[in-house]
């Protein structure tokens, strides 16, 4: 596993966390489920899930999505912009296979909730696609609703696993393989450390458009070149999901979401017409509705003080996406095609340095 930080001189300023993924932040967990088959169909594809450490949805947590360039799907977001609550796992996959990842963790929540359907609405839950047809056959994805459970039961707090698996097991960035990648950060505020992680799911960008720490590497061997004669792939998308353990409310989460678009510019795009580039963010400290109160009081950070955390959702986005890119293997898939991926020896190159280290 290459880390983006072996590769020479990073422009990040703030310290990772100890494993410098989302599961840097308390109770967070990250499982898979990878489907990488040759028959009966070719399929390069999967399921991804990020659950919080709250009892959903008895308990919902702060949250906000930002949508930066909408040709894609995020189910259940409005409602969540609309409460301000998260009150379902999030769950990520390829597009055509979104109405079974909903179904399958609809399914997960009234196993959970004996009061969902009943004395409860049923909830919204959310899930989140990229394009991965380039590499698995859309028309007849083996994703069904069990694999979701699948990717819950393997969720870890220290997940080792990233590129091109789970949900990243198809997506193709930059000409290269794209896939699942995760950074994190500590912000201290006062005498307390919180942490910021992002999870990234990454299908975007044009060959010759990388930039990797601050430098622009143009175009690179072994990248899928995009020629008139050819179908290219399709201009694909970024999913990023922001976590914290810090207490933010939903306007402020929503602010923060905005800034992973700046992640995305710094590491070379500028969100095309066809890239559905959706951002969520969550806060781990929740609250309980009691029936008996009408009122909650609930501790906010002072709004003078986000600025490190806008910083982070940029750092992070960005070291995401690089580690996802970097983590990434190179596969053959449906109809043939083979996507390699990043050539780090050359990118070491024209960085210009042979540092060394480890993610």
């Amino acid at each position: 596993m290459t880390s983006p930080r072996s590769l020479g001189p990073t422009p990040w300023q703030l310290r990772p966390g100890s494993l410098n993924t989302i599961c840097d932040v308390p109770g967070v967990l990250v499982g898979h489920s990878t489907i990488r088959e040759d028959a009966p169909v070719v399929a390069r594809t999967g399921v991804t899930v990020i659950l919080p450490p709250a009892d959903l949805p008895l308990e919902r947590l702060p949250a906000a999505g930002v949508v930066f360039n909408g040709t894609g799907e995020m189910t259940g977001l409005h409602q969540v912009n609309e409460w301000g609550q998260l009150e379902t796992p999030i769950a990520l996959t390829g597009t055509a296979a979104l109405p079974l990842v909903l179904q399958g963790l609809a399914e997960h929540m009234f196993e959970r909730c004996a009061a969902l359907g009943r004395t409860m609405a049923p909830c919204l839950p959310i899930v989140a696609e990229c394009n991965d047809m380039w590499l698995s056959d859309a028309r007849q994805s083996p994703v069904r609703p069990h694999h979701v459970r699948e990717a819950i039961v393997a969720a870890r707090g220290d997940q080792t696993e990233w590129g091109s698996v789970g949900a990243g097991t198809g997506m193709v960035s930059f000409g290269f393989r794209g896939g699942i990648g995760s950074a994190s950060r500590r912000i201290v505020i006062g005498d307390e450390t919180f942490h910021l992680g992002t999870v990234c799911l990454v299908n975007f960008g044009q060959s010759g458009d990388l930039i990797v720490l601050g430098r622009p590497m143009g175009h690179l061997p072994g990248e899928v070149v995009r020629r008139p004669q050819a179908p290219p792939p399709p201009d694909g998308s970024l999913i990023a999901v922001l976590a914290t353990d810090a207490p933010l409310d939903h306007l402020q989460l929503r602010r923060v979401a905005a800034r992973a678009s700046l992640g995305m510019a710094r590491v070379g795009s500028y969100g095309r017409h066809g890239s559905g580039d959706i951002f969520i963010a969550f806060s781990t400290v929740g609250q309980r509705d009691e029936p008996d109160r009408p009122f909650t009081l609930r501790r906010s950070l002072r709004a003078d003080l986000l600025a490190d955390f806008f910083r982070v959702a940029v750092e992070t986005t960005e070291e995401g996406i690089l580690h996802a890119l970097f983590t990434a293997s190179d596969e053959t898939g449906f109809l043939g095609r083979h996507v390699d991926a990043v050539p780090e020896a050359e990118v070491r190159t024209r960085l210009g340095g042979q540092a060394s280290g480890s993610f």
